[in-house]
């Protein structure tokens, strides 16, 4: 593919491209197919509407069947779309990439509310934000391996088609494990200590589901105002996530003139920070409300330093991003990564902590937000992309800062977070005692089963 020439704005003259009188040519890495990009961004939008149609779906599955199950057949869907898409490529037409892409992203639509429902099956309400960090770091871990990764192989004699190839042996090697090693619940498993499974049951108490339920209360959930709070952030995290993962090599690429490599480096850096940062901030989170906040508060405190820090940040990205201090832009999408992981301990511990027995509904529903979001996005791009020019982007920065400001102000002033009276157990007696009376302790397990062995010894 030969460099394109196009023209550019005079202070981006001198980012180090080569000069043909009043034209720049683009920073062109090369590649196998010679296609638009309008073509790229139809293929590219393809996984998004698979997410979008199956999501919901997937969740009411959830329903019906068990969430390790639904994980399961979704991972191995994703995994062959992964393995076939070199030949799809290659050797068939446009369209059967499209579907190729669709179906993957029908794939991945139902493993988020599969996962959440793992979480609140698994994980006391204090510590599921720490969970939902760890989990979440994935897309980070992806991002700083991944794109070095992807970047080195395509740079190798192997080229392109063997990060498909890599990436669906190596997932397959981890689905394996999975079904080994995973259960839908703490009573399933069975290498576990008695001792361990009776304090999570006593620990997860009403916050964790234990049956189906016959009835889903669709009114409540369609107006609970806290979870559309929870959906208008989950929206705006979507969109920041499509920018950090899909188009930062792009602006990296087009506003810093970055090298294929250099570029590959950069976008593993913002995510090394992202994933330090998120689960520092979670442990945080974390202590604080063992000793001194309630869930709420440190949400709505995640919240808040989330949207300060992203708004900056986006806004400082459009004005001060150039390619002769390229570690400016570097600074400000750390901070801006940082900021969407903050918001793993805001909205996402409240949306997963509303109704816990809904979970799968409640967490399918977060995920189309999402997906919407990460539609439009690639519209919200073109709209304002012709030649990836700073100002171009500059007014992009200047949507996502206002939809980010704007959801996270709705959820700061809604600001209760508790789990919701319509939301609990289905039995009388559970409404009347919502609460966990009593939660046993690691200390008092250990008290519980050294009085046990004093006893057996004086029996004996």
């Amino acid at each position: 593919m030969n460099p394109t020439i196009s023209k550019v704005p005079t202070t981006q003259q001198t980012c180090g491209g080569a000069v043909q009188g009043d034209t720049l040519v683009v920073n062109d890495y090369g590649g196998t197919f010679d296609w638009s990009t309008k073509t790229q961004d139809w293929i590219f939008t393809a996984t998004f509407w698979g997410s979008l149609f199956s999501t919901l779906p997937g969740g009411y599955l959830l329903h019906i069947i068990s969430p390790k199950s639904l994980l399961g057949l979704c991972t191995l869907l994703i995994i062959i779309c992964t393995a076939i898409f070199p030949f799809l490529a290659l050797y068939t037409s446009l369209f059967l990439v499209f579907v190729s892409r669709f179906v993957l992203g029908a794939g991945i639509g139902p493993l988020t509310p599969a996962i959440d429902s793992l979480i609140v099956r698994w994980i006391p309400e204090k510590e599921r934000g720490l969970a939902v960090t760890i989990y979440t770091t994935g897309v980070q871990v992806a991002g700083f391996v991944g794109i070095p990764f992807t970047a080195a192989v395509c740079a190798s004699a192997f080229k392109w088609p063997a990060v498909y190839y890599i990436t669906a042996s190596a997932a397959f090697v981890m689905l394996a494990v999975y079904f080994l090693t995973t259960t839908n619940s703490p009573s399933d498993v069975k290498w576990m200590l008695e001792e361990e499974k009776e304090y999570l049951q006593q620990a997860l108490g009403e916050s964790s589901p234990k049956e189906r339920p016959k009835n889903i209360p669709w009114f409540s959930l369609l107006t609970c105002v806290p979870i559309m709070a929870c959906y208008t952030c989950y929206f705006a995290y979507g969109m920041g996530q499509t920018m950090l993962q899909f188009y930062i090599p792009i602006i990296f690429k087009e506003i810093l003139f970055l090298p294929i490599q250099q570029n590959g480096l950069y976008c593993a850096v913002v995510n090394i920070v992202a994933i330090a940062f998120k689960i520092v901030w979670s442990i945080l989170m974390h202590k604080l409300n063992q000793k001194y906040f309630s869930t709420t508060t440190t949400c709505i405190i995640s919240q808040i330093f989330s949207l300060v820090l992203s708004v900056v940040c986006c806004v400082l990205a459009g004005h001060l991003s150039n390619c002769q201090q390229p570690w400016i832009s570097l600074l400000l999408f750390c901070g801006i990564a940082m900021g969407n992981g903050a918001a793993m301990n805001g909205f996402y511990v409240s949306m997963v902590s509303l109704a816990p027995r809904y979970t799968f509904i409640i967490s399918s529903g977060g995920r189309m937000c999402a997906m919407l979001s990460q539609l439009l996005t690639p519209i919200i791009v073109s709209m304002f992309r012709a030649e990836g020019s700073l100002e171009e982007w500059r007014n992009i920065f200047y949507v996502m800062a206002a939809i980010s400001l704007f959801s996270s102000i709705f959820y700061v002033v809604i600001g209760k977070y508790d789990v919701q009276e319509w939301a609990l157990a289905e039995n009388p007696q559970n409404k009347i005692q919502p609460k966990i009376s009593i939660v046993m302790t690691e200390e008092d397990l250990n008290k519980k089963s050294s009085e046990e062995k004093s006893q057996r010894l004086e029996g004996a």
